[in-house]
């Protein structure tokens, strides 16, 4: 049976600056690059056993072996191996509080232009909240704590204008090795684009955020549909995967 190895990310250093050199603005840059450790993370891996590397560095031993596979990407100089690194930590349960973490991760490939989200800007976590508090007594301690907790599964789930329509639980589990094509072919996609005359820097922004909205919704015939639909695929196996490890760990101990 044909094993998979780990996808790297294109070149130790000049073919991802040059992949680089197609997004208008450091924090696309910075968004995509970002992006790809997600995705790598969730990239099953021969030399893993066909595991993930996020799930394999929960191993005894493991963090070792994946450490030793991390890509030697840099950018300008600067190593991005912490930026691996930082894909390892503890497995979370995405079922158990409202993922505030949503806003610190890349948000994939239809996050690449908007403006970072914060916990002030969420509206409809905040309508939630007084929903349902305001419907339970202040001194019922167990009444609030479950209205909490609905609270926090309905924003978990539900599509964020903040977040181009995904859900927040879908940007903190990240993508996976389409998402981390895409990407590529995307950037590919801008290449050239950045050299056309714009009358500031806004207005080529706002160009990069109409093409990439239009070629998100172009059919890629390997993947099987447009990116768009590609990405939440993806996105909501590796949070059932995440999620029925998590459970067959708790049954474990």
């Amino acid at each position: 049976m044909k094993r998979r190895g780990c996808r790297r990310p294109a070149g130790r250093g000049g073919s991802l600056q040059l992949l680089l050199v197609g997004l208008p603005t450091a924090q696309a840059q910075q968004r995509f690059r970002l992006a790809r450790a997600e995705c790598w993370a969730n990239t099953p891996c021969g030399a893993l056993d066909e595991l993930p590397p996020w799930e394999a560095a929960q191993v005894p031993g493991g963090q070792q072996r994946v450490e030793a596979i991390i890509p030697l990407a840099m950018v300008n100089g600067v190593s991005l191996r912490p930026l691996y690194l930082a894909q390892l930590g503890p497995a979370a349960d995405p079922d158990a509080c409202r993922l505030v973490q949503a806003h610190e991760r890349s948000g994939g490939l239809l996050n690449l232009f908007g403006e970072r989200a914060t916990g002030a800007d969420e509206l409809l976590w905040h309508r939630l909240l007084q929903e349902r508090l305001d419907r339970v007594s202040l001194v019922n301690d167990r009444a609030r704590q479950r209205a909490l907790q609905d609270a926090e599964q309905i924003w978990n789930t539900t599509p964020s204008e903040l977040f181009s329509g995904l859900t927040p639980a879908e940007v903190w589990a990240g993508g996976g090795p389409k998402e981390a094509l895409l990407l590529e072919r995307f950037v590919e996609a801008c290449q050239g684009r950045e050299e056309r005359q714009y009358p500031t820097r806004a207005d080529l922004v706002r160009q990069a955020l109409i093409f990439l909205r239009y070629w998100q919704v172009v059919p890629q015939q390997d993947l099987g549909g447009p990116p768009e639909a590609v990405i939440h695929a993806e996105r909501r196996q590796i949070l059932k995967h995440r999620r029925a490890w998590l459970s067959h760990t708790r049954r474990r101990c």
